[in-house]
Parts: structure tokens; sequence; C-alpha cells
């Protein structure tokens, strides 16, 4: 099958987005080529990333120092490479492969891999690899995209991490799982705002209207004053602890109503109290919870302790929880 009358139908499958466009187009090549393998790889991040293909039962990256020189030299010269000796680390390394780099433009996009028995590497294959550019668009292009592989690859992880060492007793697992527990709920965070095409919440008020409307909440606050002078990572800080707060009382504590204060401490900590009116919990579901992950306490504990903080929870006097973090200012 030549370049003229395979191309259209590869463009075709290209640019349809469906979620098996990528693989119906690798199959398309492998069998107009005679290719035992075939894989699709995305380049950022200083990696190579499995996108999709036959032949490849994993999905790890390519971490860079696995590359190989002729791998590498395929990328930054924008050259198709024919290897006849791949790395050890590369799956099928006893059979020769083509490396195939994905062009578009004047940016290198990613790379075809696939192994063959081929003694020469098809000048037409390299046309056609181009026409792939637009199944690797979504790592720039499309949020939702880019929340699915999150969840799946960087969530698959996190969890990982964290029953691994959940149940440990020792001072440094525990503080460890805090900071699994917070980056997992700060993931749920951005893979929400990624699907639903949300826009990035950078202020206090801004998360006290997304979450409460979110999450049907009538809230009351003090317009938080002094939040413009805030640094980032702190107002970021405060952010997630609001995020969990108001739904774990939205979902666990029924609530219907919250209240807001942020302010300072005598001792120039960072204070964030949220309180509402829900059927709150028993101090020992509460300590359950800290340890376990329910409730959304232990990510919002997980939080304060990363920054060096302290969370305190207690009885508020709208009848539900009272939520209290201290964490130093940066």
């Amino acid at each position: 099958m030549t370049v003229s009358a395979l191309g259209p139908e590869l463009a075709a499958i290209a640019v349809s987005g469906r979620a098996d466009a990528a693989d119906d187009a690798l199959a398309l090549i492998a069998d107009a080529y005679f290719l035992q393998t075939a894989g699709l790889w995305t380049l950022g991040l200083a990696l190579l990333h499995y996108r999709a293909g036959f032949g490849i039962s994993d999905e790890r990256p390519i971490p860079e120092e696995l590359w190989g020189p002729d791998l590498a030299r395929a990328i930054a010269d924008r050259e198709a490479v024919r290897v006849d000796t791949p790395p050890a680390a590369w799956r099928h390394a006893e059979r020769a492969h083509l490396i195939v780099p994905v062009v578009q433009g004047t940016s290198t996009r990613g790379v075809l891999i696939a192994s063959s028995d081929a003694p020469d590497l098809p000048e037409d294959l390299i046309e056609l690899a181009h026409g792939l550019a637009p199944l690797l668009e979504f790592t720039e292009g499309s949020p939702r995209r880019i929340a699915d592989d999150l969840e799946r690859d960087i969530g698959a992880s996190l969890w990982a991490g964290l029953l691994a060492v959940q149940d440990a007793d020792d001072p440094s697992a525990k503080r460890a799982a805090g900071a699994l527990r917070a980056a997992l709920a700060d993931l749920r965070g951005m893979v929400t705002t990624l699907r639903h095409g949300l826009p990035h919440v950078t202020t206090l008020a801004e998360a006290v209207t997304r979450y409460g409307e979110a999450y049907g909440l009538a809230i009351e606050h003090d317009d938080f004053p002094g939040e413009d002078a805030l640094p980032a990572t702190d107002r970021s800080a405060l952010i997630a602890v609001v995020r969990e707060a108001l739904a774990n009382a939205a979902v666990h504590g029924r609530a219907r109503r919250a209240r807001i204060q942020a302010g300072r401490t005598d001792d120039g900590l960072l204070l964030l109290i949220v309180e509402d009116d829900g059927q709150g919990a028993e101090q020992e579901d509460i300590d359950r919870a800290r340890i376990r992950g329910g409730l959304g306490l232990a990510a919002i504990e997980g939080h304060a302790v990363a920054r060096g903080g302290t969370l305190s929870l207690s009885r508020s006097e709208l009848g539900g929880l009272r939520v209290e973090v201290a964490i130093p200012a940066m």
C-alpha cells in the first residue's frame, strides 16, 4: 500500500477524536509495513511516554537515561533511525527497531517505535508518521485527556504509595501518608477542573464560590481581608483546605450552611476556620478518619502537616464540625 493510498485513511483516523484512534492508526501502519510491534510515544517533561500500540505490555515512560544515542538522535535531528541493537531496557530488544519522529511544523511531538525484520527503513513510513501528529496534540490541547492521564498514571502511583505506608506505625510513614493524601486531594481537584473546563481558582473568595455552589452550601465569610498580601503558596494551601473542608461538610456531614474565617494568630501563623451545620462526627469517627483517610479530614491534615502546621477538630457553634488549620506563613 502506497502513501497516496494509506495517507488519507490514516489522516481521517488521526483527526477522528476517537479514544481508540491511535491503536487503529498503528494497526494500519503495522499491517502495511509488516511490523511485529508498534508503539506511539509522546514527548514531554524529558520523557517519552507510551500513548498507544500493540506488543507493549506496560505504559511506563522511557526515562532519558534509557533512550540510548539512536533514540536521542532521532528526536534531536528529526530523522528516522534504524536500530539494530536496541538498549537492553527496551522490550523486544533482540529485534531491530525503527524510530520515526512524529514531526508537526518545526516541533517533534513524539516518536513511532516499531520492531521489524525489514533490512531497510521504508522512506514513505517517515512521511506517514507525520500524519500521526494529531494523535499527540491532546498533550497540549485537550484538558479532558490530560485529566484522564493524570488520574490514571499519577493517581494510580499515589494510591500505590499510600497503600504501602498508611498502616505503618512509625512517624515518618505517617507523615508520608499524610502528604500522599494531600497530593491525592490536590490531584482530584485538578482533574475536576480540567474535565469540566473550569477556570483555575486563585483566591479564597473564588474557592468559596466554586465549592459552595458545587456542594450546595450557603456560606458566610469575612471577605478574607489581607488575602492579597499572601504569597501564592500560602494562598494555594488555604484554598486546598477550603475545598476539602467544604466537601467533607457536604458529603459526610450533610451540611447546608458553612462559615469560613481566615486570619493570623498572635504567633504569625496563618489560620483558617471552617464550620458547618451538619451532623458532625463522634470523636471516635474523627480519630479513625484522620488515620484512614475518611471524611476528607486526612487530606486536610496532610496539607497542614506538609507545611509544618496543625489541624484541630471540634464541635461547631453551628452544630456540625469545626475545622481549624494553622500553618506557618512562607
